[in-house]
């Protein structure tokens, strides 16, 4: 699965989510996203970061929860948005 920046992607949860930014740790890929709303053509409060993981022979997109890994992954994260 390619996920590329200003991607939108329908997750298993029905919901759509904007790829904002993306950073690598140890050649794992960790993606920024926002949640989208179709009908409104809006943006929503919902932020994600995520990686992708293969399960059963198939790619997903599964939501970073790991705190040790989150504090790497969030200046990073900031640091690219505010360039």
């Amino acid at each position: 699965m390619i996920m590329e920046i200003n991607k939108l992607l329908t997750l298993s949860s029905n919901k759509q989510f904007i790829v904002l930014e993306k950073v690598s740790i140890d050649s794992i890929g960790y993606y920024y996203l926002v949640e989208y709303d179709n009908l409104s053509n809006k943006i929503k409060d919902n932020y994600k970061i995520a990686k992708v993981e293969l399960r059963y022979g198939n790619e997903h997109v599964v939501e970073v929860t790991d705190e040790d890994v989150l504090k790497k992954i969030l200046p990073m994260l900031i640091e690219k948005l505010s360039n």
